[in-house]
């Protein structure tokens, strides 16, 4: 299993190009470029020159002898909010295509919800309205010749909860009646963990449809992306868990608070850690 992480584990104290210099040299065998932190107004990626920025960073990928596995698209989470519709329709597309420049296989999403949440009430309405959005990327996507991974992301009303839907059974729902052959799942372990749904639990009932990880670890008490062994998941039973679902494909870490307040000086040791961590996991498996 190869080990991956997402850049933007460097995205405050480098650009780019250096970042994947710097995790092709601590040992990763691939990586995951988060578009999504690039979904501002100054951003180089919302420029006519964007394709540059992103052709450099494939060029240093091949330089350095690392891949590009997946992607983070835009999320702009809320259903009934048409502030940024324009502008988030735009950048996802061009995020298809940055994605198919890297030769990157899947384009991370997230599901939507409205910003009163997901109750008893609107539960048909959000779970149509993602469907729909679903099929509708995935046939753009298809365009670009990679596919779409739904990530696990919701909160629930206790309501919903108590009657059996929670994170894990609406995204093999979106999924399974989605119908697209280009569409899978992200499995996000700190997401699930802070659900209070056991990442290995998650594992197993996703089954054959995950395809794409996002590795990281909390406490329980918010949704803190760190490193794994530095919160309270099970890293043996996810392992396990792993093991049991045969998934074979990157194993790789969302961990960016796990770095983001640390000194310039030892960002670099605390990725070598990281990486280290990962290393251990993907070993136990074997």
């Amino acid at each position: 299993m190869k080990i991956g992480i997402s850049m933007d584990a460097y995205l405050h104290s480098t650009d780019p190009v250096t970042a994947v210099k710097k995790l092709a040299g601590i040992g990763f065998d691939a990586l995951d470029f988060n578009f999504s932190d690039y979904c501002y107004e100054a951003s180089p990626l919302t420029t006519d020159s964007w394709k540059k920025l992103i052709i450099d960073i494939k060029n240093a990928g091949n330089e350095s002898g690392i891949e590009f596995s997946q992607m983070h698209s835009p999320f702009y989470m809320i259903i009934d909010s048409n502030k940024f519709a324009e502008f988030e329709e735009m950048m996802t597309i061009r995020s298809f295509e940055a994605c198919s420049i890297l030769d990157a296989k899947w384009a991370v999403i997230h599901p939507k919800r409205f910003d009163a949440g997901i109750t008893k009430e609107n539960y048909e309405q959000t779970r149509s309205f993602n469907i729909e959005r679903v099929q509708k990327l995935c046939k753009q996507a298809k365009e670009f010749g990679i596919g779409i991974a739904l990530e696990n992301i919701f909160r629930f009303s206790k309501e919903l909860v108590n009657e059996g839907i929670n994170q894990i059974t609406d995204i093999i729902d979106i999924v399974d009646n989605s119908n697209c052959e280009n569409l899978c799942v992200c499995l996000d372990t700190g997401h699930a963990f802070y659900e209070k749904i056991s990442p290995a639990d998650a594992a197993r009932s996703f089954g054959n449809r995950v395809k794409v990880l996002h590795v990281d670890d909390n406490t329980g008490e918010s949704d803190q992306h760190v490193a794994p062994f530095v919160g309270n998941i099970n890293w043996n039973e996810f392992m396990i868990a792993l093991h049991d679902i045969k998934y074979n494909d990157v194993f790789s870490l969302e961990i960016h608070n796990y770095v983001q307040r640390m000194p310039d000086e030892i960002i670099d040791d605390a990725v070598e850690i990281a990486y280290k961590i990962a290393k251990y996991l993907v070993k136990q498996q074997t």
